[in-house]
C-alpha cells in the first residue's frame, strides 16, 4: 500500500490531458474542501470532508475540486499495487 497527500487544485476536466491509471484499488478521504472523482466511464462521485471512496484505479480517473470557495481540496489518498 501507498499513502499520500494530495491538494486538489484542478477544478474542470479540460485542465487534464488523460484520466490516470494504475494497477490496484484506491482509497480516498477529503480531509478538507470538497472533491469531485470522475471516471472515464462517464461516472462521477462527489465527497466532501469525511467522506470516503474506494475503487478500482485501473479505470481511468481524475480529481477535481469543488470547493465552495472555489479554493484547493485535500486528500488522504492510499493506493495498493493489486
Amino acid at each position: 500500500m501507498t499513502p499520500a497527500h494530495a491538494r486538489i487544485i484542478a477544478c474542470e476536466r479540460g485542465q487534464f490531458d488523460d484520466f490516470i491509471r494504475h494497477p490496484g484499488q484506491q482509497f480516498a478521504l477529503v480531509l478538507s474542501g470538497r472533491v469531485r472523482i470522475l471516471f472515464e466511464t462517464g461516472e462521477a462521485v462527489s465527497i466532501g470532508p469525511q467522506e470516503t471512496a474506494y475503487f478500482d484505479s485501473q479505470v481511468g480517473h481524475i480529481y477535481l475540486s469543488e470547493s465552495e470557495d472555489g479554493g484547493d481540496a485535500h486528500v488522504r489518498v492510499v493506493m495498493t499495487d493489486r
